[in-house]
């Protein structure tokens, strides 16, 4: 009997160091679990059997394991930009891999945009990563799908003066910005080309709640060298393929 309650305990254990180093990494494999836990690989894969089961791990198509919809359920992480953090940043590696581009998530604070966390592109020739950075909404992808969600009322609210400045000391009426943000949410995309930073263009989505409601975007930065209109409808697809990945687990 004290076997069996030893190793329940030992079980327990390793189930909740497992939920910690999903937390911490976003991402862990079977023999990566089984180093980490010091346990066979089929006690690691039966581990992650159990997490996914529970909500707390989701198994990916390349075999790797990601939290699962319960992190943000039992509020887990210390808000909700913590949240998306620690769900999105593995689906954003592997966005950034399958189209060549670097890949972002944002969400809006205000007039402003915050990028969450971004994932480099592989090559030499690549937009870098903006993590941490706060860049005005209606010169991003991203940050115009969100102001896109926005009635004409809340809009109107945050530009009370009618007028915004863009990329260069431009001046930008709400009206002109209203026009645009309505073929936003009729096409369900946004693109920046040299809005926010010269040489840079970008195509965004909105990720959005199980309930409808967006919590963010999900933008690709790409080179202006090489950016063309016939990219768009592709990385437009890429994108919504990982937000309705994303949609099941926030």
């Amino acid at each position: 009997m004290v076997g069996a309650e030893k190793s329940t305990s030992a079980s327990a254990a390793s189930a909740l160091r497992l939920v910690t180093l999903l937390a911490e990494r976003g991402s862990i494999r079977v023999t990566e679990a089984a180093h980490e836990l010091e346990v066979s690989a089929s006690t690691s894969y039966r581990l992650l059997a159990l997490m996914c089961e529970l909500g707390f791990a989701v198994q990916e198509p390349d075999r790797s394991y990601t939290p699962g919809p319960a992190f943000a359920r039992l509020g887990l992480a210390q808000s909700a930009p913590e949240t998306l953090r620690l769900i999105v940043r593995s689906h954003l590696e592997r966005l950034a891999s399958a189209v060549g581009e670097t890949s972002h998530l944002m969400v809006r604070e205000g007039v402003l945009v915050r990028f969450l966390v971004s994932a480099e592109g592989p090559g030499a020739l690549k937009v870098a990563s903006r993590e941490g950075a706060l860049l005005p909404a209606q010169r991003t992808s991203g940050g115009k799908v969100l102001l896109a969600e926005l009635s004409p009322a809340e809009l109107g609210g945050l530009y009370p003066e009618g007028e915004l400045e863009s990329l260069g000391g431009h001046i930008v009426s709400l009206d002109a910005l209203s026009l645009e943000l309505r073929e936003v949410r009729r096409q369900r995309f946004a693109i920046n080309i040299e809005e926010s930073e010269q040489g840079i263009a970008a195509v965004g989505v909105a990720l959005r709640h199980r309930s409808g409601q967006a919590v963010g975007a999900l933008s690709v930065s790409v080179p202006t060298i090489r950016f063309r209109q016939e990219r768009v409808a592709g990385l437009v697809d890429a994108l919504h393929a990982v937000a309705k990945e994303l949609e099941a687990k926030i």
